[in-house]
């Protein structure tokens, strides 16, 4: 690990402590020299040199302890600051671990999982062999960035109802901002413009068409990339889910997300969360097979936390 304590920050803060130091036990010698000269006076007849070395020792204790407290105190600095825990690896798991933790939980549901640091660069990704994954409501995140990267940010109606897509996944509304888009011919030029390749319309039903978790980061990298009046007024509806829809990505701090559940004729469910946390790591999280929506809503939670090492990443107060 990288100590900040001898360079940058850290030597400049050692510099001026020892200087500070330095003038501050040079300021002692001298009082105590006059000092002891003062009270001892005619009556002391040893010779100035003693006063001197006595007062040489002294200085050479505290220089001693003037060393210790100067390695206390840039240390317990640098700790604050000096090291950023995602880039020595304490906040995301390796890839390794992270296959182990969620083969652990994963169960008979089928998974599909990306991670994106945008900081590091570092990269986690998960698939226990599902594929053709619903996206369900989550094509809403499709819709409103489409809406956005084209007009700007929506005003009038167009915001009103883009707020109740989001927020709380209103159909009525995502139907309504659908169709003013352009329907899915304007929907897939904007994948292909995208290069999200495996993402499949179906127009027997929106929230049937098909995603992967590496295609769902293209369309996070996209909105973090779009002009700051558009990326803000979709980060800023990402960020006002309302509480009884905040899982999986949802459940972690400073998260922007949209998510979607749908179930199959089976009476299995398809349930997703794809966001970004802190404005750097994009997360997609997609299953299925799931027994029940709450099941699933439990699992992409799970998955959520378990993206991150314990203590790095805190929660939400809500819960699913």
């Amino acid at each position: 690990m990288e100590s900040f304590g001898e360079s940058g920050i850290g030597r400049i803060l050692k510099r001026k402590i020892l200087l500070t130091i330095s003038a501050l036990a040079l300021l002692f010698v001298i009082v105590f020299f006059f000092t002891e000269a003062k009270s001892q006076g005619k009556a002391d007849s040893s010779p100035s040199s003693t006063l001197i070395g006595k007062a040489g020792s002294r200085l050479n204790t505290i220089r001693k302890n003037a060393d210790r407290g100067i390695k206390k105190i840039v240390n317990s600095f640098s700790k604050g600051i000096g090291h950023d825990p995602a880039d020595n690896g304490k906040t995301l798991p390796d890839q390794a671990e992270l296959t182990r933790r969620l083969n652990a939980i994963v169960g008979k549901s089928k998974v599909d999982v990306a991670l994106l640091d945008k900081k590091s660069g570092q990269q986690l990704t998960y698939s226990n062999g599902g594929s053709n994954f619903w996206l369900a409501s989550s094509i809403k995140l499709s819709i409103l960035t489409a809406l956005v990267s084209q007009y700007g940010p929506l005003t009038g109606t167009d915001d009103q109802q883009a707020q109740a897509m989001i927020t709380y996944s209103d159909n009525d509304s995502a139907t309504y901002l659908f169709n003013e888009l352009g329907g899915f011919p304007a929907l897939e030029a904007f994948w292909a413009r995208l290069s999200m390749t495996s993402t499949v319309s179906d127009y027997d039903g929106f929230g049937m068409s098909t995603s992967t978790a590496a295609d769902q980061l293209k369309l996070l990298d996209y909105i973090r990339r779009l002009p700051a009046d558009q990326k803000s007024y979709i980060m800023n509806l990402t960020g006002q889910v309302i509480p009884g829809q905040s899982f999986g990505v949802g459940r972690l701090k400073d998260a922007h997300f949209k998510n979607g559940w749908l179930n199959d004729d089976d009476g299995l469910w398809y349930v997703n969360s794809v966001g970004s946390v802190d404005d750097r790591y994009l997360i997609a999280i997609m299953t299925k097979n799931n027994l029940s929506s709450q099941a699933g809503e439990r699992l992409t939670s799970r998955i959520a936390r378990n993206l991150f090492n314990p203590n790095t990443m805190q929660l939400q107060k809500t819960k699913p």
